[in-house]
């Protein structure tokens, strides 16, 4: 056939030779063998039916999850090689996998750019602004990866949802992946059907992509023409069987005829070779039993036609009314067991209900039980004010397991982080640790945070409680790591056990050439746990300057055998009082316990510049030339 002829109508002799009637025409169409059409025109307008439907219910899902009008509509349906698809795409993308039994293989949501930056600003409480440039290039983080799976639940709810009326499905997360080349799902020659959404979120413009695999979709390809809809909807045929299926249904079937009446002695005295009566043969009558059901009342065949005996249908409702297995009784029997199935899957079903809201119940009281001894915790030793207790959930000081956290580290780790995702983690955390952490972070992304954070919008619950899990997470990973030989605690340590002479040159080289570390030494040369390592002289001293308020208020944080610790080496009727004051105390915002810290410190440091501070350390007469100072 020429390639310049005409593909409306080709003589039949181009196509099938020169044989006698096949000079009419036919229609001919290109059939490409790299990329075969899976999907005929009627199946894809059903798929775009199916995802209209699906763009409306991921429009209110996303909208209620997000506080914001978000709005899909179907722009495009077609298909092609799963490998043409990804090679449109580049490295970072966001491409979320999902199983979707019973299906075989996955499916795709790819989400451009412009969606990823507004799902992620909006869902940590943000705006949805203009892209970032700095934040569109990089890859995701691992609160932004854990972000995307939670918000991106509606999609795959209302995925499942749209596609009931074709198969009940069940969608399920399977993984999260930036780079093309690791998210394969199928191989690249494997056909596809691509459905483009335009999504509006807040005014800004994106675009999502789902990507069905023709073998997930496979099975059910049938039901995507309009004769399977046209027949589902007919009236005539609720509740009819087609004869095929009807013919391909495993079930038994007897043929039976009526017999005689006999009597109990005639039944006794049966044997091998005794003869009943069987009226049923001679009037030539005889029923179908199929499934357990008489269904058909027929003659009885002369004798073989062909093999096979033909049968010809009498009556098949008549005779049923008549039969012994329908009578009153039977039937009265029949609906009452079919009546007490009813109510046993009923009651399964509530037992089924019950089950699982008692254990989401369970779960969530065991939640609030440990939320409230974190909280009863902190409030004992001053790590939150007492209005904490009657917060709502969700808003600040939520995140309990980091109350302990070290600042820098938390710092160093949020730094990495886009600065809405710091804003909402500092709105979350107890305001002394919040301002630790703000110290640490660099000046500039620190004001992007503040901003931020003023205008912090409401957060999901479950997005809040899984960063509160992934923060504790990373922090306890870095706490495992191999412990420093050096740094400035051990200098202060050494420090605190050399000669006067040495301290004091040391002291003044550093504020010459590195004034900063100069003064963190000088202010971690003393903390007012190193009260227990005065002599008996320097306490009494000390005594007579600071208020014992101030020393009790000191002593509340540190735990019991500090305290103890402290008070061992005071004089045992002042121990005793100042013991007192702390136990009458209650709760205490910790910012006023570091507040008489710092008094009690620097009213040893004024004693030490007089020369009238020493120390007793364990074990110094062994160094006869270290002298006991600050």
């Amino acid at each position: 056939m020429s390639d310049s002829a005409p593909l409306a109508l080709v003589p039949g002799r181009e196509i099938l030779g020169k044989r006698a009637g096949l000079d009419r025409g036919y229609r001919v169409k290109k059939y490409d063998f790299k990329r075969p059409d899976k999907f005929s025109r009627e199946q894809i307008r059903t798929v775009e039916i199916v995802h209209e439907s699906f763009a409306r219910l991921a429009g209110v899902g996303l909208s209620s999850l997000l506080h914001l009008p978000c709005e899909f509509n179907v722009a495009l349906v077609d298909q092609l090689t799963f490998g043409e698809f990804m090679e449109t795409l580049s490295a970072p993308t966001v491409l979320c996998a999902f199983d979707v039994p019973p299906w075989e293989g996955r499916v795709l949501f790819h989400l451009d750019m412009d969606f990823r930056e507004a799902l992620l600003e909006r869902g940590f409480g943000g705006s949805v602004g203009p892209v970032d440039p700095a934040l569109s290039s990089r890859d995701l983080t691992d609160l932004e990866a854990i972000a995307i799976e939670i918000l991106a639940g509606p999609l795959l709810a209302s995925f499942g949802t749209a596609w009931e009326q074709v198969d009940r499905l069940a969608p399920a997360f399977r993984a999260l992946e930036t780079d093309p080349r690791f998210c394969q799902i199928v191989p690249p020659t494997e056909m596809i059907l691509l459905v483009g959404l335009d999504v509006a979120i807040g005014g800004r413009k994106a675009r999502l992509h789902v990507v069905i695999p023709y073998i997930s979709v496979e099975p059910v390809v049938h039901k995507l023409s309009a004769e399977y809809w046209y027949s589902l909807a007919r009236p005539d045929s609720e509740g009819a069987i087609s004869t095929q299926v009807a013919r391909g249904i495993d079930a038994p079937a007897k043929l039976l005829v009526e017999g005689g009446k006999l009597s109990v002695s005639e039944l006794r005295s049966l044997k091998k070779g005794s003869l009943i009566p069987i009226p049923g043969l001679d009037e030539g009558v005889g029923r179908l039993r199929a499934g357990g059901l008489e269904t058909l009342r027929f003659s009885l065949p002369s004798g073989l036609r062909g093999g096979r005996f033909t049968l010809r249908v009498i009556d098949g409702e008549g005779d049923r009314a008549s039969s012994p297995d329908d009578s009153p009784e039977t039937a009265l029997g029949r609906r009452l067991e079919e009546g007490l199935s009813a109510v046993g899957k009923g009651l399964a079903a509530l037992r089924e209900g019950l089950a699982g809201s008692l254990g989401m119940l369970g779960t969530r009281l065991a939640h609030v039980e440990a939320r409230q001894e974190g909280l009863a915790d902190r409030l004992a030793f001053g790590g939150a004010d007492e209005s904490e207790a009657g917060r709502p959930r969700g808003e600040s000081g939520s995140f309990t397991s980091l109350s302990g956290a070290k600042a820098e580290a938390l710092a160093d780790f949020l730094a990495s982080e886009r600065a809405q995702a710091s804003a909402l983690v500092l709105a979350r955390l107890d305001d002394a640790l919040a301002a630790r952490v703000l110290d640490e972070l660099p000046s500039a992304y620190r004001m992007d945070v503040v901003r931020r954070l003023a205008s912090l919008g409401p957060v999901l619950p479950s997005l809040a409680r899984e960063f509160e899990r992934v923060l504790a997470k990373k922090l306890e990973a870095s706490g495992r790591e191999a412990p420093v030989s050096g740094g400035l605690s051990k200098i202060v340590s050494m420090l605190n056990m050399t000669r006067r002479e040495t301290e004091k040159s040391v002291i003044e080289g550093l504020d010459l050439v590195d004034p900063a570390l100069s003064e963190e030494i000088k202010r971690l040369l003393f903390v007012f746990e190193d009260i227990s390592l005065l002599d008996a002289q320097s306490i009494a001293l000390l005594l007579g300057k600071v208020e014992e308020d101030d020393i009790a208020l000191g002593l509340k944080p540190l735990d019991a055998s500090t305290r103890s610790k402290v008070l061992s080496r005071l004089d045992p009727h002042a121990a005793g009082g100042i013991l007192a004051r702390v136990e009458a105390l209650g709760r205490v915002r910790l910012s006023e316990c570091d507040a008489a810290s710092q008094r009690v410190i620097a009213a040893v440091r004024a004693l030490e510049l007089q020369g009238l501070i020493g120390f007793d350390f364990p074990g110094m007469d062994q160094y006869p030339g270290a002298t006991g100072r600050l």
